[in-house]
C-alpha cells in the first residue's frame, strides 16, 4: 500500500545492485539530457517574468535496457503526499525552491547547489561531478540538504559581511552588497558550500539540441 514510491537515491541505489555503475551513470545522464533538451526546445514560449516561476515535474518511463522516454512534464506537477517519505521529501523540495527564490535577496546567483538543487546547466555551460568521479550524475546522489543550507548560510554571511566592511557599506542593505561583487566566468564560480569548487564545466550549446 505504501511501497510504491521510491525516492530518486533509493532507486539509483537499487539500480546499482542489479545493473551496475556504468549502466547507472548512463541512465542518469540520459536522464539529465532529457530534462536539458526538453527546456531548450520550449525556451522561447516559457513565461520569463521576474513576478512570478514555474516548478516543473518530469514524468519519465525507464525501459528493461535502462533507456529513458519522456513521457509527460507537469506545470502543475502533485505535492500531495500518502506517506511520511513522500511528505518528508516535497516538504523539502518546497524549503529548498523558496531558498531558491531568494526573497531576501541572501544568495550571490552563483551557487552550483542550494539544498537538493544542482546546477546542470547555465549561459552555454554544462554542470557535473569532476573528472574522475566514480558517478557522472549528481541525480539521486546522497544529498544532506540541510547541512548544506547551513554551510552556505554561513558563508554568505561571511561574505556579505566582509564585503560590506571593505565597501563601507550597511551589512544590512544586502542587495547592494551582492551587486558589489564582482562579476565571474562560468569556469571561474566556486560553489559557496564547497571551496574547491569541484565540478565539470564545459560548453555545452544550446544549438546541439537539435543534433541527434
Amino acid at each position: 500500500r505504501t511501497g510504491a514510491k521510491w525516492d530518486v537515491h533509493n532507486l539509483k541505489s537499487y539500480l546499482l545492485t542489479t545493473a551496475g555503475v556504468e549502466v547507472v551513470n548512463r541512465l542518469f545522464g540520459d536522464i539529465e539530457e532529457i530534462v536539458i533538451h526538453s527546456l531548450f526546445a520550449v525556451q522561447k514560449v516559457m513565461i520569463n517574468d521576474k513576478h512570478c516561476f514555474e516548478m516543473y515535474g518530469y514524468d519519465v518511463l525507464i525501459d528493461v535496457d535502462f533507456k529513458p522516454w519522456l513521457l509527460e512534464v507537469n506545470a502543475s506537477p502533485s505535492l500531495t503526499a500518502n506517506t511520511v517519505a513522500d511528505y518528508e521529501m516535497k516538504y523539502g523540495l518546497l524549503d529548498d525552491l523558496l531558498t531558491l527564490l531568494d526573497f531576501e535577496k541572501y544568495l550571490a546567483g552563483n551557487e552550483l547547489q542550494v539544498g537538493g538543487f544542482d546546477l546542470l546547466y547555465k549561459d552555454g555551460f554544462r554542470y557535473s561531478p569532476p573528472e574522475g568521479s566514480v558517478f557522472t550524475s549528481y541525480l539521486g546522489a546522497y544529498n544532506n540538504r540541510l547541512s548544506q543550507l547551513e554551510k552556505l548560510a554561513k558563508t554568505r554571511a561571511w561574505e556579505l559581511r566582509n564585503t560590506s566592511k571593505s565597501t563601507g557599506g550597511f551589512f544590512g542593505d544586502q542587495e547592494e552588497v551582492v551587486r558589489s561583487q564582482p562579476s565571474r566566468r562560468p569556469e571561474d564560480i566556486r560553489n559557496a558550500s564547497d571551496p574547491s569548487g569541484a565540478r565539470t564545466v564545459r560548453p555545452y550549446p544550446a544549438t546541439s539540441a537539435g543534433k541527434n
